[in-house]
């Protein structure tokens, strides 16, 4: 079975209008549907090599882990002015994952007061990501400067953050939650995933919501749940859809444990 067998029925399952997703969700974008499709692309051409990566040796992996840190660092030394500064004694080549001591620690504060001096690409300013946040809130999806989507923390710990992340980075967030989908059907037999279930934020300026969407389609038939509901209303949902697997992102989800024939409890 090849790992391109979890992938190979692209089909999205109709939310109900009464659903909270749907009632927050704004209207589909056909500019932002059309547009995902590069992401949509990359994605299924890249999970067979991203499922590889799971049986690689460790010394294989570790040497791909150091040569992108070294990437990274270089990166940010050439390109982001805070970094520059603060980097300024690191040595790329010398730098491995066994070791990270030399690189100071960057803080959720220290991005959100410095945020126009660390990102690496100038076009890129917090006032403009906040106000594209605004419109994605407003109207829906959308790439910054036609590479960018920027999120948002949900500000739980008391300080909001806000991210931007790049085509590549975007696309790595879904393959790593991918690729041991593709992973299981090849090596343990286990069958192709068709019923995948979300419970997410409704919110597409969460990374949550906002990955659900730019990749909607890509596996199966999907389900999403907004993670604002209440726990009893969410296992009922789940139980009427019968998904193969569920995936959240709410807190405490150890609550939702899948027993016997699709069930949840």
């Amino acid at each position: 079975m090849g790992a391109m067998d979890t992938l190979d029925t692209v089909e999205m399952m109709d939310m109900r209008q009464d659903d909270p997703m749907t009632a927050r969700r704004p209207a589909p974008d056909d500019d932002y549907d059309r547009a995902r499709q590069r992401h949509m692309q990359a994605f299924l051409a890249r999970v067979p090599g991203e499922v590889e990566k799971l049986a690689w040796p460790l010394e294989r992996l570790h040497a791909v882990r150091d040569e992108r840190l070294r990437a990274l660092v270089r990166t940010a030394q050439e390109r982001s002015p805070w970094h520059a500064r603060r980097l300024r004694d690191v040595a790329p080549d010398t730098l491995s994952g066994d070791d990270l001591s030399a690189i100071p620690p960057m803080t959720k504060a220290d991005l959100m007061a410095h945020w126009d001096e660390i990102v690496t690409d100038r076009r890129l300013t917090l006032d403009g990501a906040n106000r594209h946040l605004a419109r994605v809130a407003a109207h829906g999806p959308a790439y910054l400067h036609d590479e960018y989507h920027v999120v948002a923390s949900g500000g739980s710990t008391g300080r909001r953050a806000v991210f931007a992340w790049d085509f590549e980075g975007w696309l790595q967030s879904q393959l790593i939650m991918a690729r041991h989908i593709g992973w299981l059907a090849r090596h343990v037999g286990q069958p192709p995933l068709q019923r995948i279930a979300s419970v997410l934020s409704a919110n597409e300026t969460h990374m949550s919501g906002a990955l659900n969407r730019t990749f909607a389609g890509n596996v199966g038939s999907s389900f999403a749940l907004s993670v604002t509901l209440s726990v009893l209303e969410i296992v009922a949902r789940l139980n009427e859809f019968q998904p193969d697997t569920v995936s959240s992102q709410k807190a405490g989800d150890g609550i939702l444990r899948p027993v016997s024939r699709g069930v949840v409890e």
